[in-house]
């Protein structure tokens, strides 16, 4: 148990740390792409370098957020859960995201595959992303980890 609060805390410090956000105007909201990693372009917009959504356990898993409205809020959750009959979460809480610009409507961070595994994930499997604030579902996309 003391292995997966860590492994928790630690995924939020890389979110928090390894993440950014950004406020930009228009865009399609709702969803997040993944890839390989993500960069700040021209004016004020976070894409996705290499977008793809299966990751081998030897990857990055890098993602981009475009939430459907403004975060507005200082603290989102974060859920990360197993795709099946009954979606399920990867470990008892969602992760607590703070320190959020309210006015940033795009977040990205990034992690190595074999991450997820320290989360009780398994390799293969499908597993959904989603950010919150409170019971509102800002955005959410799904990516596949291979062996």
């Amino acid at each position: 148990m003391k292995r997966l609060v860590g492994a928790l805390a630690a995924l939020a410090c890389l979110l928090i740390s390894g993440g950014c956000g950004i406020n930009f105007g228009g865009g399609n909201g709702g969803r997040i792409e993944f890839g390989s990693s993500f960069q700040k372009t021209s004016g004020q917009d976070i894409t996705i370098v290499n977008p793809h959504s299966r990751f081998h356990l030897s990857q990055n898993v890098a993602w981009v957020a475009h939430l459907s409205q403004a975060a507005g809020s200082r603290t989102l959750t974060l859920s990360i859960l197993r795709h099946g009959r009954r979606d399920t979460p990867l470990f008892g809480t969602p992760i607590t995201i703070r320190h959020v610009n309210p006015h940033w409507n795009a977040l990205a961070s990034g992690v190595p595959a074999r991450y997820f595994l320290s989360l009780h994930a398994t390799a293969p499997g499908t597993y959904i992303l989603k950010y919150s604030r409170g019971s509102k579902i800002l955005a959410q996309g799904s990516f596949k980890l291979l062996p």
